[in-house]
């Protein structure tokens, strides 16, 4: 999928697009998803992501809890590692590397 490597940010300034590592929460589970892709406003801050990657994000991590996967790549889920999640919600983000 291409994205744009600029996207205006809620401050109005633009923000560049980066590929990070995030560690979220699947009930007690930590799970990690390697190079989410994520837009960062140098100005404010502020990080957010594009409608189509938050809703593959949120398909990607149902799919991945029911795989039993705790580390897979944005690019392709099922070329996960480890197994052993059980089910449950995607808490919060815990960090970003």
């Amino acid at each position: 999928m291409l994205r744009e490597a600029l996207s205006k940010c809620i401050c109005g300034e633009q923000s560049f697009l980066y590929f990070v590592n995030e560690r979220g929460r699947v009930g007690k589970i930590i799970i990690t998803v390697i190079e989410v892709p994520l837009y960062i406003c140098s100005k404010c801050g502020e990080q957010f992501s594009n409608g189509p990657d938050n809703i593959r994000f949120a398909k990607q991590v149902k799919e991945a809890v029911e795989m039993g996967i705790k580390r897979y790549s944005f690019k392709d889920v099922r070329k996960a590692e480890v197994k052993g999640l059980t089910m449950g919600g995607w808490d919060a983000r815990i960090s970003h590397g």
